[in-house]
């Protein structure tokens, strides 16, 4: 009913109604783009978070054995 009198008044030329209809157009969009970016994010966080602990699984042994090289094993500690 609220919809009906506010296209009306829209149709009328009314700057109110035709503010109301832009806003809620915005309001739309901005919906759409963020259950578009909530479903990439559903997708991508977990290969993302699998990924990067894969990376600092891979990486923990890498830094030990650099700590047995005397050249490299100073470097390491510092950093």
């Amino acid at each position: 009913m609220r919809k009906g009198f506010n296209a009306y008044a829209a149709a009328m030329n009314d700057p109110g109604g035709l503010n109301l209809i832009t806003t809620e157009q915005s309001l739309a969009k901005m919906r759409l783009s963020h259950q578009a970016s909530y479903h990439l994010a559903s997708e991508m966080l977990p290969q993302l978070n699998t990924v990067l602990m894969l990376l600092c699984i891979s990486l923990f042994p890498i830094m030990v054995l650099a700590l047995f090289v005397r050249e490299i094993a100073a470097k390491v500690i510092i950093n």
